[in-house]
Protein backbone atom coordinates (compact mmCIF):
# COMPACT_ATOMS: atom_id res chain seq x y z
CA UNK A 1 0.00 0.00 0.00
CA UNK A 2 2.60 2.16 0.90
CA UNK A 3 4.42 1.53 -2.59
CA UNK A 4 1.39 2.69 -4.14
CA UNK A 5 1.15 5.98 -2.59
CA UNK A 6 5.00 6.27 -3.18
CA UNK A 7 4.71 5.49 -6.84
CA UNK A 8 1.15 7.89 -6.92
CA UNK A 9 3.50 10.79 -5.73
CA UNK A 10 6.25 10.50 -7.85
CA UNK A 11 3.68 10.42 -10.58
CA UNK A 12 2.29 13.53 -9.55
CA UNK A 13 5.99 14.81 -8.76
CA UNK A 14 6.67 14.20 -12.42
CA UNK A 15 4.19 15.90 -13.90
CA UNK A 16 4.26 18.79 -12.03
CA UNK A 17 7.69 19.17 -12.83
CA UNK A 18 7.40 18.29 -16.26
CA UNK A 19 4.45 21.22 -16.37
CA UNK A 20 6.77 23.55 -14.78
CA UNK A 21 9.59 22.89 -16.92
CA UNK A 22 6.95 23.57 -20.08
CA UNK A 23 6.03 26.86 -18.76
CA UNK A 24 9.65 28.29 -18.23
CA UNK A 25 10.06 26.99 -21.60
CA UNK A 26 7.52 28.66 -22.70
CA UNK A 27 8.15 31.92 -20.77
CA UNK A 28 11.41 32.22 -22.40
CA UNK A 29 10.28 31.20 -25.70
CA UNK A 30 7.86 34.42 -25.30
CA UNK A 31 10.37 36.45 -23.94
CA UNK A 32 13.06 35.69 -27.00
CA UNK A 33 10.41 36.31 -29.21
CA UNK A 34 9.35 39.63 -27.96
CA UNK A 35 12.98 40.71 -27.81
CA UNK A 36 13.43 39.93 -31.44
CA UNK A 37 10.44 41.66 -32.79
CA UNK A 38 8.72 38.60 -34.18
CA UNK A 39 5.50 39.78 -32.14
CA UNK A 40 3.87 42.90 -31.15
CA UNK A 41 2.71 41.27 -27.79
CA UNK A 42 2.01 37.96 -26.43
CA UNK A 43 -1.63 39.15 -25.79
CA UNK A 44 -2.59 41.00 -28.91
CA UNK A 45 -1.73 37.73 -31.71
CA UNK A 46 -2.50 34.35 -31.24
CA UNK A 47 -0.53 31.35 -30.87
CA UNK A 48 -0.08 29.13 -33.79
CA UNK A 49 -2.49 26.38 -32.49
CA UNK A 50 -5.00 29.40 -32.27
CA UNK A 51 -4.77 30.61 -35.95
CA UNK A 52 -4.91 27.07 -37.37
CA UNK A 53 -8.28 26.49 -35.23
CA UNK A 54 -6.47 23.54 -33.17
CA UNK A 55 -7.13 22.37 -29.88
CA UNK A 56 -4.95 22.09 -26.98
CA UNK A 57 -3.72 18.71 -26.48
CA UNK A 58 -5.48 16.60 -23.40
CA UNK A 59 -1.82 16.28 -22.04
CA UNK A 60 -1.14 19.57 -22.80
CA UNK A 61 -4.51 19.90 -20.62
CA UNK A 62 -3.78 18.02 -17.89
CA UNK A 63 0.08 19.05 -17.73
CA UNK A 64 -1.31 22.78 -17.05
CA UNK A 65 -3.54 22.01 -14.61
CA UNK A 66 -1.35 19.91 -12.45
CA UNK A 67 1.16 22.75 -12.06
CA UNK A 68 1.20 24.33 -9.07
CA UNK A 69 0.00 28.06 -8.99
CA UNK A 70 3.41 29.49 -7.74
CA UNK A 71 5.02 27.98 -11.00
CA UNK A 72 2.37 29.28 -13.34
CA UNK A 73 3.30 32.96 -11.58
CA UNK A 74 6.89 32.67 -11.96
CA UNK A 75 6.44 31.82 -15.19
CA UNK A 76 3.84 34.32 -16.18
CA UNK A 77 6.64 36.87 -14.23
CA UNK A 78 9.52 35.53 -16.01
CA UNK A 79 7.30 35.28 -19.34
CA UNK A 80 6.27 39.25 -19.50
CA UNK A 81 7.65 40.65 -22.60
CA UNK A 82 9.19 44.29 -22.74
CA UNK A 83 7.04 46.67 -24.85
CA UNK A 84 8.30 46.43 -28.73
CA UNK A 85 10.18 48.97 -29.93
CA UNK A 86 9.08 51.72 -31.86
CA UNK A 87 9.78 51.25 -35.67
CA UNK A 88 11.24 54.76 -36.91
CA UNK A 89 9.64 56.17 -39.88
CA UNK A 90 11.41 55.34 -42.90
CA UNK A 91 13.62 57.46 -44.44
CA UNK A 92 12.28 59.10 -47.65
CA UNK A 93 14.73 61.20 -50.30
CA UNK A 94 15.83 63.30 -51.39
CA UNK A 95 17.45 64.57 -48.12
CA UNK A 96 18.70 67.87 -47.78
CA UNK A 97 20.60 69.89 -45.18
CA UNK A 98 22.89 73.34 -45.48
CA UNK A 99 25.86 73.77 -43.72
CA UNK A 100 27.14 77.47 -43.18
CA UNK A 101 30.68 78.50 -42.58
CA UNK A 102 32.55 81.40 -41.20
CA UNK A 103 34.15 83.80 -43.52
CA UNK A 104 37.32 82.72 -44.81
CA UNK A 105 37.11 79.16 -43.10
CA UNK A 106 37.07 75.88 -44.20
CA UNK A 107 36.84 73.84 -41.17
CA UNK A 108 33.72 72.74 -40.35
CA UNK A 109 31.41 74.09 -37.11
CA UNK A 110 30.61 72.37 -33.50
CA UNK A 111 27.27 71.75 -34.56
CA UNK A 112 28.04 70.24 -38.11
CA UNK A 113 27.68 66.93 -37.09
CA UNK A 114 23.65 67.56 -35.70
CA UNK A 115 23.23 68.88 -39.34
CA UNK A 116 25.11 65.90 -41.19
CA UNK A 117 22.96 63.27 -38.71
CA UNK A 118 19.85 63.06 -41.12
CA UNK A 119 22.18 62.94 -44.29
CA UNK A 120 24.00 59.96 -42.69
CA UNK A 121 21.29 58.35 -41.55
CA UNK A 122 19.03 58.57 -45.36
CA UNK A 123 22.56 57.23 -46.89
CA UNK A 124 23.13 54.28 -44.46
CA UNK A 125 19.30 53.53 -44.75
CA UNK A 126 19.45 53.66 -48.70
CA UNK A 127 22.70 51.77 -49.57
CA UNK A 128 22.40 52.40 -53.79
CA UNK A 129 21.77 56.31 -53.18
CA UNK A 130 24.08 59.33 -53.96
CA UNK A 131 25.37 61.99 -52.07
CA UNK A 132 25.78 65.13 -53.46
CA UNK A 133 27.82 68.42 -52.18
CA UNK A 134 27.43 71.75 -53.34
CA UNK A 135 29.77 74.61 -52.35
CA UNK A 136 28.74 78.22 -53.31
CA UNK A 137 30.73 81.01 -53.34
CA UNK A 138 30.14 84.88 -54.32
CA UNK A 139 31.80 87.02 -56.54
CA UNK A 140 33.31 89.54 -54.31
CA UNK A 141 37.14 89.60 -53.84
CA UNK A 142 39.31 86.98 -55.87
CA UNK A 143 36.72 84.46 -57.35
CA UNK A 144 39.32 82.06 -57.99
CA UNK A 145 39.72 81.97 -54.26
CA UNK A 146 36.84 82.02 -53.37
CA UNK A 147 35.88 79.27 -55.41
CA UNK A 148 38.76 77.17 -54.27
CA UNK A 149 37.78 78.13 -50.29
CA UNK A 150 34.10 76.65 -51.64
CA UNK A 151 35.89 73.28 -52.45
CA UNK A 152 37.82 73.45 -49.60
CA UNK A 153 34.65 73.30 -47.52
CA UNK A 154 33.47 70.60 -49.64
CA UNK A 155 35.98 68.34 -49.31
CA UNK A 156 35.72 68.60 -44.97
CA UNK A 157 31.93 67.89 -45.58
CA UNK A 158 32.96 65.06 -47.26
CA UNK A 159 35.23 63.92 -45.06
CA UNK A 160 32.99 64.08 -42.60
CA UNK A 161 30.60 61.90 -44.11
CA UNK A 162 33.78 59.19 -45.07
CA UNK A 163 34.05 59.57 -40.86
CA UNK A 164 30.10 58.74 -40.53
CA UNK A 165 30.36 55.52 -42.41
CA UNK A 166 29.42 56.72 -46.40
CA UNK A 167 31.82 55.29 -48.67
CA UNK A 168 33.46 58.07 -50.66
CA UNK A 169 32.50 56.57 -53.88
CA UNK A 170 29.07 57.03 -53.30
CA UNK A 171 29.77 60.48 -52.93
CA UNK A 172 29.73 63.27 -56.06
CA UNK A 173 32.10 66.51 -55.31
CA UNK A 174 30.10 69.22 -57.57
CA UNK A 175 31.90 72.24 -59.11
CA UNK A 176 31.82 75.14 -56.67
CA UNK A 177 28.68 77.45 -57.82
CA UNK A 178 28.90 80.91 -57.89
CA UNK A 179 26.08 82.71 -55.70
CA UNK A 180 23.98 85.18 -57.29
CA UNK A 181 23.69 87.13 -53.77
CA UNK A 182 20.50 87.30 -52.15
CA UNK A 183 19.04 88.76 -48.51
CA UNK A 184 21.85 86.82 -46.22
CA UNK A 185 25.52 87.02 -47.37
CA UNK A 186 26.01 83.61 -45.47
CA UNK A 187 23.93 81.70 -48.55
CA UNK A 188 27.44 82.67 -50.74
CA UNK A 189 29.05 80.63 -47.90
CA UNK A 190 27.45 77.17 -47.34
CA UNK A 191 27.80 73.61 -48.42
CA UNK A 192 24.77 71.96 -49.56
CA UNK A 193 24.59 68.34 -49.20
CA UNK A 194 21.73 66.06 -50.44
CA UNK A 195 21.07 62.19 -50.72
CA UNK A 196 19.00 60.76 -53.92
Amino acid sequence: MQNEDNEQRAIITWVIGLAALGAVVTALGLALGASMGWFDSAASRPTAGAQQGAAPTQAATSAASAAPASAAADASAAAAPAAPAAAAAPITLPVLARLYFDTGVSALAADSATALAPIIAAAKAHPTAQVAISGYHDKQGNVDQNAELAKQRALAVRDALASGGIGEGRIELRKPILSEGGADDREARRVEISVQ
